[in-house]
């Protein structure tokens, strides 16, 4: 019989434990770099771009939600220090009379990340235009 060694084990244990803690790529807090003034017109550009609704409430916390496909799904988006976050608050099947209709994580986790890369290439557009005008000076 063969015997595994100490460090396999640890590193298979390490790993495992690793990717239980790993951020969905939506979450991947996207740097503002000082380059966004006014983070409200940015956001409310970037959730139009793929029908999301854009709201804030009287504390400042930003909030997309979007209905497609019988999915209803809710996020915050995080406005902490320099950065801005996508974070997942409900998602549920809201044209679905079947007990059996449950909810497709990976199309959630599409969406969501497709509402981060609308932000990150506004946000990319913004640094774009502050290089060049930059560059013109």
């Amino acid at each position: 019989m063969k015997r595994l060694s100490p460090g396999l084990i640890f590193g298979a244990l390490f790993t495992v434990q690793a990717m239980a803690t790993e951020l969905h790529p939506y979450q991947d807090p996207i740097p503002l770099n000082g380059y966004v003034s006014d983070i409200d017109a940015l956001l409310s550009r970037s959730l139009q771009r793929n029908q999301w609704t854009f709201s804030k409430d009287e504390a400042g916390h930003y909030f997309a939600s979007i209905t497609h496909k019988s999915y209803e799904i809710t996020s915050q988006i995080v406005a902490d220090k320099d950065t801005l976050q996508v974070k997942l608050l409900s998602a549920t099947r809201v044209e679905c009379s079947d007990k059996h209709c449950s909810v497709d994580e990976d199309k959630v986790e599409g969406w969501l990340t497709k509402l981060r890369r609308s932000i990150a290439y506004d946000l990319t557009l913004v640094v774009r235009d502050a290089a060049l005008k930059k560059s013109l000076q």
